[in-house]
């Protein structure tokens, strides 16, 4: 990631068009994506959540519409 005059670049999850709060995002510890011409994306997020409980706090859910978008500063919708 690269500093720019406004700020850090980062990057932040959002399902729903809503960020995941920053206690989940915290707990991100890997996000990978595939997505190939002609079919399906799918996106695969491991969290550091032995208790299970931030998948639900997060809103995640297979079908949700989750995005990955590159933030300056602290806009909170990228």
């Amino acid at each position: 990631m690269t500093t720019g005059p406004s700020g850090d670049l980062s990057l932040r999850l959002f399902v729903d068009s809503v960020p995941v709060p920053p206690n989940v995002s915290h707990q991100i510890r890997r996000i990978e994506v595939d997505a190939q011409v002609n079919l399906p994306a799918m996106c695969e997020v491991e969290l550091a959540d032995p208790s299970f409980l931030l998948v639900e706090e997060a809103g995640l859910a297979i079908g949700n519409l989750m995005e990955i978008r590159a933030v300056v500063g602290d806009n909170p919708v990228g």
